[in-house]
């Protein structure tokens, strides 16, 4: 996601709340999906990241802050992002993914 990088970096120059982003986030994704939505596309993006630890414990975070465009056609599925558990130590990674079209 765009917002990523730019949070991720705002919160490594100042203590904030994730929470405190969010508008921020939501922006950024709104004014994107906006301006891409302008033509045809087919648009494809995790909005889910769920994660396992070794205990079995499940956490989840939304990744998607604003809406997608009105799509002919979408679809979902689960991508086991990390099994191996290197992007969180330990830990299994998936992302729910989107796509949609619109034209």
């Amino acid at each position: 996601q765009l917002d990523i990088i730019l949070c991720d970096y705002i919160l490594k120059q100042k203590p904030f709340q994730q929470e405190a982003l969010t508008p921020f986030r939501t922006a950024i994704q709104a004014f994107h999906l906006d301006w891409i939505s302008k033509k045809p596309a087919c648009l494809i993006t995790d909005i889910l990241e769920e994660v396992v630890d070794k205990n079995g414990v499940k956490s989840s975070k939304a990744l998607l802050y604003t809406h997608l465009p009105e799509a002919i056609r979408q679809d979902r599925w689960w991508w086991d992002f990390d099994s191996t558990g290197t992007y969180y130590a330990g830990s299994r990674t998936r992302m729910e993914v989107q796509a949609v079209e619109w034209i």
